[in-house]
């Protein structure tokens, strides 16, 4: 049977053809293994650290004072009737 390498082709000799093929798939599923794990392992850090550097960004009390302000300059506006309305 021939079988197809970087070369071109050739012949393995007989038992010796499965041996190889058997080495390269079990070389691959290893691969995938890893390489999955340490993709997840990457993403799940990444999305650790985006959540815990937005929880840090502001706080409620901020939140609230900055939105109380919005709203208090939308009024002012409002009531000089420069709002654009």
């Amino acid at each position: 049977m021939l079988h197809y390498t970087a070369r071109g082709h050739g012949q393995f000799p007989p038992g010796e053809e499965k041996e190889k093929e058997m080495d390269i798939g079990g070389f691959n599923l290893t691969m995938m293994e890893i390489v999955a794990v340490v993709i997840l392992l990457i993403v799940i850090i990444w999305g650790v650290m985006r959540v815990r550097s937005m929880g840090r960004a502001s706080s409620p009390a901020q939140t609230e004072r900055a939105t109380h302000e919005v709203y208090r300059e939308e009024e002012r506006r409002r009531e000089q009737g420069t709002d654009g309305v």
